[in-house]
């Protein structure tokens, strides 16, 4: 048995918004991997809206960090937190998982032991093909091929990740 976890859920506002909540699940369910979260349950409330329990990750997302270094963070720790992301991206693209909504706000940084988390899969495709479409679109961080209504590809996804690198470092 496990000792005590710290745990973080999450919960849809709106259960019209429960198969993105299930879209995540699908996803997490999928994948054990160490700069993923780590999914402990799902439920569903007495109203009807979708939840999952995931530990809590100890970090803060990319927002938070650029407030703190407004000018951008070093180099140094920026290579090292782009060194466990395409880590943690290359797991997923390895296992037909394509992240789809890529912003500094869906990425956290565990300070303690310098990891860092790709998170929200709401937005995520298993396995996409031809006729898959972008789920969502973030403006600067979302490829060029979703506004010209092409499907997903992991490259999609090395853009987002390298436009959030890019913020992070000052740009």
């Amino acid at each position: 048995a496990r000792g005590t976890v710290q745990a973080a859920i999450k919960i849809v506002r709106d259960k019209a918004d429960n198969d993105l909540m299930v879209r995540e699940q699908n996803v997490l369910a999928l994948v054990d991997y160490k700069h993923l979260p780590v999914i402990l349950d799902t439920f569903q409330s007495t109203d009807g809206q979708r939840a999952t329990i995931t530990e809590y990750i100890d970090g803060f997302d990319l927002t938070t960090i650029r407030q703190r270094y407004p000018t951008g963070v070093p180099q140094a720790h920026a290579s090292w937190i782009l060194q466990r992301l395409l880590s943690g991206l290359s797991h997923l693209h390895e296992h037909g998982i394509f992240h789809g909504n890529l912003t500094p706000d869906n990425i956290l940084v565990r300070p303690r032991d310098h990891n860092a988390f790709l998170i929200d899969f709401v937005y995520s495709i298993i396995n996409p093909d031809e006729t898959d479409k972008f789920v969502a679109a973030t403006e600067n961080y979302t490829a060029p091929e979703a506004y010209s209504g092409k499907p997903p590809i992991e490259v999609s996804d090395l853009y987002s990740l390298g436009k959030c690198v890019i913020y992070l470092l000052g740009g």
